[in-house]
């Protein structure tokens, strides 16, 4: 698992590939990579590729995007 450390020691910009990529992020609070940066400073240093950040999902939500998953409509 990627820490503050590893990035202290490889340096954002002496990566050949990204520790995060397309992932999908629901928060009900502002995305901090490590606590450094959000997301697209995270990307402006290749630390991230594609990942998105939406709402935070209400129970509902995620009830309902579950069942489409399982297909249980």
């Amino acid at each position: 698992m990627f820490d503050k450390h590893d990035l202290a020691l490889s340096g954002p910009s002496n990566t050949t590939m990204p520790y995060t990529a397309r992932n999908r992020h629901y928060l009900g609070v502002e995305y901090r990579f490590q606590g450094l940066w959000d997301l697209e400073q995270a990307k402006a240093r290749g630390v991230d590729v594609g990942s998105v950040v939406y709402p935070e999902m209400s129970p509902q939500g995620v009830e309902v995007a579950a069942r489409a998953l399982l297909g249980l409509q």
